[in-house]
This record gives structure tokens, C-alpha cells and sequence, in this order.
């Protein structure tokens, strides 16, 4: 029996089956769509996290007018106690600092401490300590009065608001760390006699609305000089989550779609035993059997994952856009012809494994098998 006559033969058997049939087209164009619907709402997150990221990570509070009076240490660092509970979860690192406007000396007094463990631990300086030592995660737990000075100052101690710090170690002077600046643990920073200019918090994951408001409250409460920042994260967490169980739903469905799709197409060769064993008697070899399931099956597959790109395209994406705003940026014709390509890529290896396991039983192991 020839090639074409076995596929002829082989396709009306499969239009036979119309229940098998419709169900694997169901299942290949189910699996197509979420497919697509699920890379596009991959990139849609992915996206929508980076533009939140930018904007709601970062929270710098500063003075509204030059001519208005910063807020004291005090003031701050009881801002920064009150908002510690509402975002401990979220935050990383906080930064202020603050400067004597009484005195002549031209210093900017830094305070940077990382959130770790419910303990504000200073930070080590980027440019590295010259003399002494840096502050270590020991320094938390201290309220003594202690600072890092640049390598150009000399005294072992040093006046900040009326009170005497010892100088731990002398930071080496660089584009980061410049030559005006003394470091302070948060708990030992003066509580009065300075004023801080600015308040930075950042965060390891954006603010939610209901965070954002807490912090815009504290913040009216003790730095009312301060400017806060408008909103612009994630309305509700849930966001978050909904993204989420919608791309973890499709790919399940997906699992089971690859999982029915192998089944149907392994029962469907079943059912063509006895017309591979009468074949085989007839003189057909296990390549050209091979073949002729091959082209049927692949074949198949193509004109099925056209379809579905279709009907995605045309009917799902257009839908899906209103709620996904940023799916249909990502859903070019290199995405397509990418995904199509590495979709069909799956297909042959599984139908190679399929069909070669079938056409390798002889014709008396297929009848047995009837």
C-alpha cells in the first residue's frame, strides 16, 4: 500500500471517530489559547510590577518651603518608630539626614540603616574605612554616643548638638562618602539641636493604597513640614495574588490539556491497529507507517495551532486588553512565530516517541493487541 493510500485510508478512519476527533481539537485549541493567554499575562505582571517599582519602592519625604523649619531628630525618629510596624514586612532601608543651622561648620550628619531582624542596623560606608572600624551589626543594640568622621578630621571626638561622640573610625573620602559628612547610628543619632532635611524609606515590595495612607497619616502627624508623596502602587495586595492564580490556574490547565492531549493521541493510534497490521503484511515498512502518522498527526497539529492563534488573536486579546492593558504590546508576530515554533518543537519530540512505540510492534503483536 502506497503513502497516499495509507493517509487517505488513516484520515477517514479519524473523521470515523467524530467524538475523539472533536475532543482533540478541543483540547489542542484549549491548550493553544491559555498558551498565549497566560504569556500574555506573564509579560502584563512582569510589566506592571516594574512601573510600580519605580514609583511606590522609593518613598523620599522632604520640606515643602526653605523658609519653614525642618523637623528635629526626635520628630522624625518618631515617625519612623510609628511607620516601622504598618510595613516591617516590606522594608529595607531607611535614610536621613540632618544639619545645625546655628553652626558655622558645614556638615551634613547621615544616618542609614538597613531593617533586619526588628532591628534599624547602621550601615557600613561604600568607600571604605581608613582608620578604625566601621559600624558592625553589634552597633544596633547601643545607645553610645558614636561616628564615623571623614579621614581629614583628626580630633578622637567630635560635637554634634551640644553633645560629645567618640570617633570609631575615619571613612576614606570619595564621591560617595564626601568630606562633610559624619555617620550616626539611628539610636544614638542627637534627638534635638538639628534639623532633618529629608527622610528616604525603600522598600523590597511596593506599597499598597491602605500602607501608603497609614504612612501619609504618620506623617501629617509628626512631620507636618514634610511634603508626602502621592500615591502610585498597587490599589489592593490582592492585585498581586490575582495575577497570580490567574497564570498558575492556566498553566495547570495547561498540564492537563499536554497530559489528555498524549492520551488522546495514544488511543487514537490504538484504535488504527488492526489497519497498521493488515499494512504491514501488505509490504508497508515501520518508515513509511511512520511517516504516513507522522504527516496525519503533525499535520493535524498545524492547521489546529493556526486556528487557535486565530481565535486568540481576534477574539480573546481584544477582550482580555481592558484588564490587561500591557498583553497586546507583547503579542507581535515574532511572538507568535517564537511560541509557534517552540510549541510545535514539543509536538515532534512527543509524536516521534508515540509513533515510534506503535510501528514498532509487529504486525502479529498489533493483532494480539486488538
Amino acid at each position: 500500500m502506497s503513502v497516499i493510500g495509507l493517509l487517505k485510508l488513516n484520515i477517514k478512519e479519524m473523521f470515523r471517530q467524530r467524538f475523539l476527533l472533536g475532543l482533540l481539537v478541543f483540547i489542542e485549541l484549549t491548550s493553544v489559547i491559555l498558551i498565549m493567554f497566560s504569556y500574555g499575562v506573564i509579560n502584563h505582571f512582569n510589566t506592571k510590577t516594574k512601573e510600580v517599582e519605580g514609583t511606590s519602592m522609593y518613598y523620599e519625604i522632604g520640606h515643602i518651603d526653605d523658609e519653614l523649619q525642618d523637623p528635629q531628630p526626635a520628630e522624625v525618629k518618631a515617625f519612623i518608630s510609628s511607620a516601622i510596624p504598618i510595613v516591617s514586612s516590606k522594608l529595607e532601608r531607611v535614610f536621613f539626614g540632618a544639619f545645625n543651622r546655628k553652626s558655622d561648620e558645614d556638615l551634613s550628619y547621615i544616618c542609614i540603616s538597613d531593617y533586619r531582624n526588628g532591628k534599624l542596623i547602621p550601615v557600613s560606608l561604600a568607600g571604605g574605612i581608613g582608620e578604625g572600624r566601621g559600624f558592625e551589626d553589634t552597633d544596633a543594640d547601643t545607645t553610645e554616643k558614636i561616628a564615623v568622621v571623614p579621614e581629614t578630621y583628626e580630633p578622637d571626638e567630635i560635637n554634634i548638638a551640644g553633645q560629645q561622640f567618640r570617633c570609631i573610625g575615619k571613612y576614606k573620602v570619595n564621591m560617595y562618602s564626601p568630606a562633610n559628612s559624619v555617620y550616626i547610628p539611628y539610636y544614638a543619632f542627637p534627638e534635638n539641636n538639628l534639623e532633618v532635611l529629608v527622610v528616604t524609606m525603600r522598600f523590597t515590595k511596593p506599597l499598597t493604597l491602605n500602607e501608603h495612607n497609614k504612612l501619609a497619616q504618620l506623617a501629617a502627624k509628626y512631620v507636618p513640614q514634610y511634603e508626602f508623596p502621592e500615591f502610585d502602587g498597587i490599589d489592593n495586595e490582592n492585585d498581586n495574588r490575582v495575577y497570580r492564580s490567574i497564570i498558575g490556574v492556566a498553566i495547570v490547565f495547561m498540564a492537563i490539556s499536554a497530559i489528555n492531549y498524549c492520551i488522546m493521541y495514544k488511543h487514537i493510534l490504538a484504535k488504527r491497529r488492526r489497519i497498521l497490521a493488515v499494512s504491514r503484511i501488505c509490504g508497508c515498512t515501520g518508515t513509511r507507517a511512520s511517516m504516513v502518522y507522522f504527516i496525519e498527526l503533525y499535520g493535524l497539529s498545524v492547521i489546529l495551532l493556526v486556528i487557535g492563534l486565530l481565535i486568540f488573536h481576534c477574539a480573546i486579546l481584544p477582550a482580555a486588553s481592558g484588564t490587561f492593558e500591557y498583553m497586546s504590546a507583547y503579542m507581535t508576530t515574532k511572538t507568535y512565530l517564537k511560541i509557534s515554533g517552540i510549541y510545535l518543537g514539543m509536538l515532534l519530540v512527543v509524536y516521534v516517541i508515540l509513533i515510534g512505540r506503535f510501528v514498532r510492534k509487529t504486525p502479529a503483536e498489533l493483532i494480539r493487541s486488538v
